[in-house]
């Protein structure tokens, strides 16, 4: 079955598409490492090329084509003969992810959790009618926006409005702000309830956009810290990502997984 994406752009309400230059790498410790452990943290570089539609149900399909990997150093001992081609395309969509080798054969599937982004379509449908094509791809591209920056206005005054003395709303909570930045924290249970710890975000008021967050567990431990760049020149795209996730090894020795992502060749439309 070759389930190629050729022709993405018309065939739902959102069609994204990029590619994605992925490298990750390990800072740390070493010293106090063995070689098993060191062993396990093994650098590795991938190039893939991602399309994203949304339809008009809310589902959506998500392809990786897995254009290029070196997986860095192996370890002959440790690694079991596996025969199975290279997974070249990965594909998800109507509850399974699919598995397909460079001439389009199905090596493997199973079922997931659907894709389900329903509740854009009314925000995506409303800015459509409002705004010009043009207007609304640099939008997109400079992952900044009007619309952005008049929501994030409103829902500050609302946190400012509900207690100007604590500065607080609920699960939300302005930690600082000046005239060009504001630090929002937000309680993980709102994203999804059962989820524990929170979310501390950096933005960028001035330029309207996210320039970086952080994740804390229930014990206000981090766990994740996530830094985005972007282009310079007329459409300051979002172009970089990098984020750096703590790891315990061997019990006691800290290490940081560091994983950088460069995007390129951004593809935006809306039907």
């Amino acid at each position: 079955m070759n389930n190629s994406n050729n022709g993405i752009q018309g065939r739902g309400i959102l069609n994204l598409s990029w590619e994605s230059a992925i490298s990750t790498d390990y800072t740390g410790d070493f010293a106090s490492l063995d070689d098993f452990s060191m062993s396990s943290l093994n650098p590795s570089d991938e190039k893939q090329k991602i399309a994203f539609v949304l339809f008009e149900s809310g589902e959506v399909e998500l392809t990786i084509e897995h254009l290029s990997q070196n997986e860095g150093i192996k370890i002959p001992h440790q690694d079991l003969a596996d025969d199975r081609p290279p997974v070249k395309k990965t594909v998800i969509f109507g509850g399974m992810i699919s598995l397909y080798d460079g001439g389009g054969s199905l090596i493997a599937s199973e079922p997931m959790d659907k894709l389900d982004y329903s509740k854009l379509l009314a925000d995506i449908k409303k800015i459509k009618q409002e705004n010009k094509p043009e207007e609304i791809a640099k939008v997109l591209k400079d992952f900044q926006s009007k619309f952005f920056g008049n929501n994030l206005a409103n829902f500050l005054d609302q946190i400012r409005g509900s207690n100007p003395i604590v500065r607080q709303m609920e699960e939300f909570q302005i930690v600082e702000e000046n005239e060009n930045f504001v630090t929002i924290r937000v309680d993980l249970k709102v994203f999804e309830p059962g989820l524990f710890g929170s979310n501390v975000m950096l933005i960028d008021k001035e330029n309207n956009r996210m320039l970086a967050n952080r994740m804390y567990d229930e014990a206000d431990e981090i766990t994740q810290t996530t830094f985005y760049g972007y282009a310079k020149g007329d459409v300051q795209a979002l172009d970089a990502i990098r984020v750096e996730e703590p790891i315990l090894i061997q019990g006691t020795t800290k290490i940081t997984k560091v994983t950088l992502t460069k995007i390129s060749d951004l593809s935006i439309s809306l039907n």
